[in-house]
């Protein structure tokens, strides 16, 4: 059973309090989604951390009930120091949130 885009959002949102979050169902299929986090947690962690950290927000839903996911992390933009590069969450075009939020 695929899994809903609203219960991909509750969780991370259950794990990462402070986030921005965007969650969108890419074709339409209830499996095939896209994400995009930004966290203050993910500070100082690598992307490989920062994504493994929301594998582990979705409680092993991962490759089950959750099929696919495009996942995009980042640091919010006020974190981001003033000569820092990488990717400013919000210079990034807008996914519209499941929930509507």
């Amino acid at each position: 059973m695929a899994m809903d885009g609203t219960e991909i959002e509750r969780l991370l949102k259950q794990a990462f309090p402070d986030a921005q979050i965007a969650v969108v169902d890419l074709r339409g299929d209830g499996d095939h989604y896209g994400a995009r986090v930004a966290s203050a947690s993910f500070v100082g962690k690598s992307r490989i951390q920062q994504h493994k950290m929301v594998y582990d927000a979705l409680q092993g839903q991962m490759g089950g009930a959750l099929h696919a996911l495009a996942l995009e992390t980042a640091v919010p933009a006020q974190n981001l120091d003033a000569g820092a590069t990488g990717p400013a969450f919000a210079a990034r075009p807008q996914l519209h949130s499941i929930s509507g939020d």
